[in-house]
C-alpha cells in the first residue's frame, strides 16, 4: 500500500510521537505529573473532585484545540501551494516556472480525468428502499473498489473492504447520517452487478435486447409517464417470471405466503437488465433530480 493507502488504514498514525528524555518538554512533563501526584495526596473529598475537573477539562480544551489548529495548518499549507502554483502576481520569474505549473496543471488534469472515469454504481442495482442521494455517497466511497472487481476482485474480498471502510466512518460519525446497513447494501448490490459482469459478460449482451423486446410495451408506457417506476419494474418482472411460465400472475402469488408461492425459476439477472432499461429512459440533472427522457 501507499502512504495515502496506509494513513486511511490507520497504519500510520501522526500523533504517534516519542520524546528525548533529557528535553525541557520532558522536564516539564515531570514536574506537571509530580506536582499533580502530590496534589492527590494532599486533598479529599470536594476539593480533589474538583482537581480531577480542573484537569479533565483542561485535557479537552488542549484536545480540542490541537484539532483546530491542526486544521488551520493543514488549510494554511494548501492555500501556500495554491499561491505558490496558481497566483502569478511576481516581477522576477524562474526561468523554469512557466514548464513546472505546465506539468502541475497537466498532472491535476490526468488526476480528474482518471477520477470521472472511474467505476459508477449502476442505478439498476439501487435497492428498493434507497435514495440516489445515498447512492451517490456510497459510490464515493467505494468506486475503487468497483475498479478492482471490473479488474477481477472477488466479492467476498471487494464487499469486506467496503464494509470496513462503512464501519470505521459510522464509528467516527463521519458517514454523513447514514448507517451501516444503508451503506452495505447498495455496495452489496452494486459488488455483486459488477462480478457477475465481469465473470459472464456474454449473458449481458445476450440478453439485452431479448429483454427489452420482452418488456418493450412497459418501457413505452413509463416514457409516457402512464406509469411510475416501481409499477413499470412491477410489470417488468412479470413479464419475465411470464416468458418462463405464461399463466404467472405477480399479484397473485406475492400477496401468498413465502411458502405457498409458485414462482418461476429465472436467472436474477435478467431483472437486473429489466431495471437498466427503465432507468435508461431517465437523465441524471443537476442536484440529483430526474426526469423523463422523450427519445424519438
Amino acid at each position: 500500500m501507499n502512504f495515502i493507502e496506509e494513513l486511511y488504514y490507520g497504519n500510520i498514525n501522526p500523533n504517534e510521537k516519542r520524546y528525548d528524555g533529557h528535553t525541557d518538554y520532558a522536564k516539564a512533563m515531570r514536574r506537571l505529573c509530580n506536582s499533580e501526584n502530590e496534589l492527590n495526596k494532599m486533598l479529599k473529598g470536594k476539593p480533589l473532585h474538583l482537581l480531577n475537573e480542573l484537569i479533565n477539562a483542561s485535557d479537552e480544551v488542549i484536545a480540542i484545540t490541537s484539532v483546530e489548529n491542526f486544521k488551520i495548518g493543514f488549510r494554511l499549507g494548501v492555500q501556500m501551494i495554491c499561491d505558490s502554483l496558481i497566483c502569478d502576481d511576481s516581477i522576477f520569474k524562474d526561468l523554469y516556472e512557466v514548464s513546472m505549473k505546465k506539468l502541475i496543471i497537466l498532472m491535476l488534469v490526468l488526476t480528474i480525468s482518471i477520477s470521472v472515469s472511474a467505476a459508477e454504481i449502476p442505478p439498476e442495482a439501487l435497492p428498493s428502499n434507497a435514495t440516489f442521494e445515498c447512492m451517490e455517497y456510497t459510490e464515493s466511497l467505494i468506486t475503487d473498489i468497483l475498479d478492482k472487481v471490473q479488474n477481477g476482485l472477488g466479492f467476498s474480498d471487494a464487499q469486506a473492504e467496503a464494509r470496513r471502510r462503512f464501519f470505521v466512518l459510522v464509528v467516527s460519525g463521519q458517514s454523513n447520517g447514514y448507517s451501516f446497513s444503508q451503506l452495505s447494501e447498495i455496495a452489496s448490490n452494486a459488488i455483486f452487478q459488477y462480478r457477475d459482469m465481469y465473470l459472464r459478460p456474454e449473458f449481458y449482451t445476450q440478453n439485452e435486447d431479448k429483454v427489452r423486446k420482452l418488456i418493450s410495451d412497459v418501457i413505452e408506457e413509463y416514457k409516457l409517464g402512464k406509469v411510475d417506476y416501481n409499477e413499470a419494474k412491477k410489470r417488468a418482472y412479470e413479464k419475465i417470471y411470464q416468458s418462463v411460465d405464461a399463466s404467472f400472475d405477480y399479484d397473485t402469488e406475492f400477496a401468498k405466503d413465502t411458502c405457498y408461492r409458485n414462482i418461476p425459476l429465472v436467472d436474477n439477472s435478467l431483472f437486473t437488465i429489466a431495471r437498466k432499461l427503465i432507468f435508461s429512459e431517465i437523465t441524471l440533472v443537476n442536484g440529483g433530480c430526474y426526469f423523463y427522457m422523450w427519445q424519438a
